[in-house]
């Protein structure tokens, strides 16, 4: 998600971010997992931020060895990722409907 992200926000570019979705997919990367599942997980983000008093740091890739840490991500930015993975010709079997 962090690749789709970064790329949406434009940290990095549509290459780079293929590059990391292909170098995940060389190693079964991510496992296949329930649509359900992963937007239970997305709003049960808004728990943990304010368990951390407001504050969630997300790592978003750059380039090839370079990353950016952002303060927050919208629960929109996550979901927009969520289905952009699921419409990737790649990772896209990794989204169990």
């Amino acid at each position: 998600m962090a690749a789709e992200i970064a790329c949406s926000r434009g940290v990095c570019d549509r290459t780079t971010a293929d590059r990391i979705h292909q170098l995940l997919a060389a190693y079964d990367l991510p496992p296949r997992v329930e649509i359900e599942d992963l937007l239970s997980a997305i709003d049960h983000i808004a728990a943990i931020r304010l368990i951390r008093g407001n504050h969630l740091h997300f790592v978003l890739p750059e380039g090839m060895g370079a990353v950016r840490i952002v303060p927050d991500l919208s629960r929109d930015e996550l979901r927009q990722a969520l289905e952009a993975i699921a419409e990737h010709p790649t990772l896209g079997n990794c989204i169990a409907a």
